[in-house]
């Protein structure tokens, strides 16, 4: 048995107003944002979890203050001395489409703590005895039209769909994005009609 933790659009370090909280002095939206996070830390701890992925848009902006990076740290690092693996990929919130620039979130890269962070285009990691989690990163994706026919299921395994942007239903047999934001990602159809065990967006 393989229990995951599933996160996505953290958005760390998104402010909005100009209230900030009397104790620590953030905005207190992005105050907001740093305390829910803290309790899902907690809460994820507290459960029968091996894994936790987080697909996507840990911070809010690709230049994150000091502060806004040490936060998720402190609490990746909790999650690993309780025993999980923690996998990360960027979103389009943690990247630019340059592709010499470091997404935010790999400034979270840890791998002697079993934390790892991808912005690479296209990651396949096993990460359980037969289990394999393909990891579709955002970061420079203007570039990556080639990434997509990369993607290939691993023959007798369990695969995992692992990634962040808007896809093609084909169910409701349509492209669902959230209209503000051009710089997310389509996944082809071609991409979520493979037959993955499963599949965290």
């Amino acid at each position: 048995m393989l229990n995951i933790a599933h996160l996505s659009d953290l958005h760390l370090g998104y402010s909005q107003g100009r209230k900030k909280t009397s104790e620590s002095g953030y905005n207190i939206r992005e105050n907001d944002g740093y305390v829910a996070y803290s309790r899902v830390i907690d809460q994820i701890i507290d459960s029968d979890i091996d894994v936790v992925l987080i697909a996507g848009d840990m911070f809010h902006s690709p230049r994150p203050k000091n502060s806004t990076i040490q936060i998720p740290q402190e609490g990746l690092r909790k999650l690993s001395a309780a025993g999980m693996d923690i996998y990360i990929i960027a979103g389009n919130h943690d990247a630019t489409d340059i592709k010499a620039e470091v997404p935010s979130s790999k400034l979270l890269h840890e791998p002697n703590s079993n934390i790892y962070s991808y912005s690479e285009p296209y990651v396949v990691r096993e990460i359980h005895e037969g289990v394999y989690m393909h990891f579709i990163s955002h970061h420079a994706f203007i570039d990556q039209e080639e990434t997509m026919s990369e993607v290939k299921l691993i023959d007798g395994a369990i695969n995992i769909l692992a990634t962040h942007g808007s896809v093609f239903d084909t169910n409701m047999n349509m492209i669902l994005r959230t209209p503000n934001e051009p710089r997310e990602v389509v996944i082809p159809e071609y991409i979520m009609e493979m037959p993955w065990d499963y599949t965290f967006m």
